[in-house]
């Protein structure tokens, strides 16, 4: 972790003055070894700590209309009035931040750091602002009218053909992979958290209220969707990054092309025993089943995913 971000105990003091940020410093860990000027000017602008009371807020957003409440706060559609832009606007308690970490002298929860921290991605939702209220955290995010989250696009259409899912299991995969390389990793990975521009079949992650930074070692705190996590984490309250994401796509390609998902009690997690309720090429049964292997240590890495010759093979209409 750069020397100007430093993890925090839950409890440490959140209003911490600004005056001890330094934003516009070269050596902002948010650079991402980027040497476009333009792009560091970008995230620099995202750097700064406001605390403010909710008639302040209310003076430059609207909120429309709520999206979702979850164990994480509560998103709404949101309007800057300043310029019109579409946002998506998360209220997060303090409470619920159990995983902070000090910028430049500031405490901010470690989501809005791993949002920063991807601002090189556009692959990822970007960041837009951020502010800080007596008893929640303001986290403001980019949306698009033309989008769907793919539990949605899925419901929809109860599930998709396997031609249809290929390229954007391909596409969720590649992101994972981006995520790995600048050290994060989401650990909620699932149909709610991906969004498919509707026109340009473009694919974001979003929420990364349950990502963390990426290490070798065991982690003991898992904040995910209880039916995406691993036989390990059941099992033993520990996982290890990549296997555990691995697991979570096998679930979600189950989620694309069945419609629903595999496991749905703790006891169906350990046994991992995978059964279908459709016909299915024998190329994705054996992606699925090699990304939802018990052992950890037998599941593909995310390069072996994107190198499976389920991405290649010829499809059947029936599939």
């Amino acid at each position: 972790m750069n020397n100007n971000v430093v993890p925090v105990n839950p409890d440490a003091n959140n209003n911490i003055n600004n005056n001890n940020s330094n934003s516009n410093d070269d050596t902002s860990p948010y650079n991402n070894n980027n040497n476009n000027n333009n792009h560091n000017s970008t995230v620099r602008s995202r750097h700064h700590h406001h605390i403010i009371d909710r008639r302040q807020f209310d003076e430059l957003y609207e909120l429309p209309n709520l999206l979702n409440t979850g164990g994480n706060g509560r998103v709404f559609c949101g309007v800057r009035k300043q310029d019109g832009k579409l946002v998506a606007v998360k209220f997060v308690p303090k409470v619920k931040v159990t995983e902070k970490v000090r910028v430049y002298g500031v405490v901010i929860p470690m989501e809005v750091h791993l949002l920063r921290k991807c601002s090189c991605l556009p692959e990822v939702i970007q960041l837009v602002d951020y502010y800080e209220m007596a008893d929640e955290y303001i986290i403001i995010t980019e949306r698009s009218a033309s989008t769907s989250d793919l539990f949605d696009y899925v419901s929809l259409k109860r599930r998709l053909s396997e031609g249809e899912a290929r390229p954007i299991f391909k596409e969720i995969t590649k992101i994972a992979l981006k995520l790995a390389s600048i050290g994060v990793i989401h650990r909620d990975i699932k149909d709610e958290n991906v969004i498919m521009n509707l026109e340009t079949r473009e694919v974001k992650f979003i929420d990364f209220g349950s990502a963390g930074d990426l290490h070798d070692g065991y982690y003991h705190k898992f904040d995910g969707t209880r039916v995406y996590s691993p036989p390990e984490w059941v099992m033993l309250n520990r996982y290890r990054a990549i296997p555990a994401c691995v697991w979570s796509l096998g679930i979600l390609l189950y989620t694309m092309v069945c419609g629903d998902i595999p496991f749905d009690e703790d006891e169906l997690i350990i046994l991992a025993d995978v059964s279908y309720n459709r016909p299915l090429s024998s190329e994705i049964r054996d992606l699925i089943e090699w990304c939802l292997t018990f052992d950890p240590v037998d599941r593909p890495s995310l390069e072996e995913i994107l190198q499976h010759n389920w991405f290649t093979c010829r499809l059947d209409d029936d599939y």
